[in-house]
């Protein structure tokens, strides 16, 4: 799959500005918040920029918050870290940075974090302190500012960037809606799709799975 294909992805219909201005600034200045409601389209963005980033020379590695572990320590990146034998507190904290860090000579390494709210206290603090001086550069994905920890909220300030993913468009939602069935939908029915899904991606491509298998 070539970049162009990336970019042109049915899925990330509506997103291409956001896609590329993550890519531009993750490459530039190192790290990328991505933020929204639950089915906006986070991690679909997130798949396609990992694309993106690997054929400029990055080497991505991902990671995922999962609720049923966010109370065990450095469990999400683990598979990053290593063993930390019996390390704990900043101890162990110490350990995972400079893992982390040591991953990416020169920032030739991204880190692209979906469901960054569900991450566990330890791994946020671990991958935030890491993307400084020199580190891998870190994209997180977390739903909106009610669900942002002070740890997450930093990695969108300055010189951070925070991406907010807004619903679609009436033309998004066509748009979307003709690439998944593979053919032009007429706009009341576009219309219609639309209205039922109030333009939230996921919402309109499972409304039209749901149909076409009917």
């Amino acid at each position: 799959m070539t970049t162009s294909d990336l970019r042109s992805d049915p899925l990330v219909i509506g997103r291409q500005v956001e896609l590329d201005v993550t890519l531009r600034h993750v490459i530039d200045a190192g790290r990328v918040l991505v933020t929204g409601e639950p089915g906006i389209g986070k991690s679909t963005l997130l798949d396609a920029l990992v694309g993106l980033l690997r054929a400029e020379g990055f080497h991505v590695v991902r990671v995922g918050g999962t609720p049923a572990l966010v109370e065990q320590p450095m469990t999400a990146i683990a598979h990053l870290i290593g063993d930390p034998t019996d390390r704990t507190g900043a101890d162990l904290l110490a350990f995972a940075v400079e893992r982390l860090h040591s991953l990416s000579p020169g920032s030739g390494t991204a880190i692209v974090v979906d469901d960054a709210h569900a991450l566990d206290p330890w791994s946020l603090h671990a991958l935030v302190q890491a993307c400084v001086d020199g580190g891998p550069r870190l994209v997180l994905a977390s739903r909106g500012s009610e669900w942002l920890s002070e740890t997450v909220a930093t990695v969108g300030r300055h010189p951070g960037m925070t991406i907010d993913l807004q619903r679609l468009s009436a033309d998004e939602t066509a748009a979307l809606a003709s690439a998944v069935l593979g053919k032009d939908l007429d706009t009341p029915s576009a219309r219609r799709v639309h209205q039922a899904a109030d333009g939230l991606p996921l919402a309109i491509v499972e409304l039209l799975r749901h149909a076409s298998r009917r």
